[in-house]
């Protein structure tokens, strides 16, 4: 076959875990498959279709019109071996448009609800983790009393035994930010290695993205003013 094109080293394709080596024109598939071939097939749904909305419409306009034509469509592609249950559900479908911005991904809609669930148990688990530490320094305030009046008594401003106090705060959140980010990056690898496709193995991006960084930042800062600073007043 005649070579037409490179792809940057980073491409691969628009579905979400699944990578090639080769992308070859869609009209070689009966060559390549022979009698498994399915692009002539009326059953053969395996193929996704992408493109740009016109200038002033939007995903329910497109939709609505995709709606609209849906019977025809269905009924002139009806397989002739369909059963009448078989036919009766395939001549209910509807064609719709869905955003493909971050590409399409079967991936996605299977593990989507389990990751957010896991955020949300991570998210219980950040704040169960602030919260102790949070008892922790109050205790650690109290057992300091001596310390902070006898600095008092030297003359030290309220403002600067708060600023003291924040600062501490802040290193404990940093260094818990920085242990977090390295073993996310090591633990995330571990958990994808489970992953698996009919194809072979997963291929996701685990790199550091400068959104995950902010947020993992963000969240430091927060949870350090908010549990840090309560000790501290």
């Amino acid at each position: 076959m005649e070579v037409i094109g490179v792809t940057p080293p980073g491409f691969y394709g628009v579905e979400v875990g699944h990578s090639f080596n080769v992308a070859v024109p869609i009209c070689s598939e009966p060559i390549i498959d022979g009698e498994y071939a399915v692009l002539d097939r009326r059953d053969g749904w395996w193929l996704a279709i992408l493109g740009r909305l016109k200038p002033g419409w939007s995903t329910a306009a497109a939709t609505a019109q995709l709606e609209s034509i849906s019977p025809a469509v269905f009924q002139t592609t009806l397989p002739a071996r369909y059963k009448e249950e078989m036919a009766k559900n395939f001549l209910q479908w509807k064609l719709a448009v869905f955003p493909a911005s971050a590409g399409l991904s079967n991936l996605r809609n299977t593990y989507e609800e389990p990751l957010w669930l896991l955020l949300a148990i991570a998210g219980t688990v950040l704040l169960i983790a602030c919260s102790n530490l949070a008892n922790l320094m109050f205790a650690r305030a109290n057992v300091r009393e001596r310390e902070i009046a006898v600095r008092l008594a030297l003359g030290a401003s309220h403002s600067r035994l708060l600023q003291q106090l924040m600062v501490e705060s802040l290193l404990i959140a940093a260094i818990g930010a920085i242990s977090g980010i390295v073993l996310a990056q090591a633990l995330t690898r571990v958990l994808v290695s489970f992953l698996s496709i009919k194809g072979g193995e997963v291929s996701l991006d685990l790199g550091l993205d400068w959104r995950v960084l902010a947020f993992t930042a963000a969240i430091a800062v927060i949870t350090c003013l908010f549990f840090g600073l309560t000790p501290a007043i």
